[in-house]
């Protein structure tokens, strides 16, 4: 499916059982290929499917440590180019053809505020009001929630649904207020050394750009000079 108005729940789900807790709220993401905390106390951020080093290193900024070389770099980009073009798709539905908050988008920030002190009844509600916002059944929002919470409480591996979409659309409008704001991907000059050489032996020099199915954009470059990989949509 790759309708600009319904996102992609089961896709989504697989996503962030892949990244990091708390990849939502980063748009700073750095790929290196050595551990910069090996020796210090920090603990480490484990994705529940996806068995990968990962450093949360400040409000908006997540480090992976890339240990298996440019499949597990591909693997990264996907996954956040499918994150960005779903995040793209919450914030169309975050305001109305005047520019105002959406009534259903207004629900979705007064539960997040309240979510803890939420009855099962106003849950219910919430949902109902996210699954507009998602252009989904309500029946496939309240799965995708149950799945999301059970990780979430099991395993510590996702911040929960409601939260989840609403950093999502909210890192779309804080892009689009500010350009500084941007989801960028940077690799360090030795990591982009190292998958440069193997992109080179198996498919000749390599391309500094890829596309994706959903039309979001991969630019690569040294983290020395510029960012490295920079997500936007055409």
């Amino acid at each position: 499916m790759n309708d600009p108005r319904v996102v992609e729940l089961k896709g989504l789900e697989y996503v962030i059982d892949r990244l990091p807790e708390g990849i939502e709220e980063c748009n700073r993401i750095i790929l290196t290929e050595e551990d910069p905390f090996s020796s210090d106390d920090r603990t480490p951020i484990i994705p529940l499917k996806r068995r990968r080093t990962c450093y949360r290193v400040g409000p908006n900024e997540m480090c992976f440590v890339i240990t298996r070389g440019l499949s597990e770099v591909y693997d990264i980009l996907t996954h956040m180019t499918f994150l960005v073009g779903e995040a793209r798709k919450i914030y169309s539905r975050m305001t109305d053809d005047s520019g105002h908050i959406t009534i259903e988008w207004g629900e979705l920030e007064k539960h997040i505020r309240q979510e803890a002190e939420a009855s099962e009844s106003d849950r219910e509600q919430a949902l109902w009001s996210l699954s507009i916002i998602l252009g989904r059944p309500f029946r496939e929002t309240r799965h995708t929630y149950a799945n999301l919470e059970a990780s979430r409480k099991a395993f510590q591996s996702n911040n929960g649904l409601f939260h989840l979409i609403y950093r999502l659309g909210q890192q779309i409008d804080a892009e689009h207020r500010h350009r500084e704001e941007a989801i960028i991907i940077y690799l360090t000059p030795s990591l982009l050394r190292i998958i440069g050489q193997q992109e080179y032996e198996k498919n000749g020099p390599p391309t500094s750009r890829r596309r994706s199915r959903n039309g979001i954009f991969i630019a690569v470059r040294s983290i020395s000079s510029a960012p490295t990989c920079t997500a936007w949509s055409t």
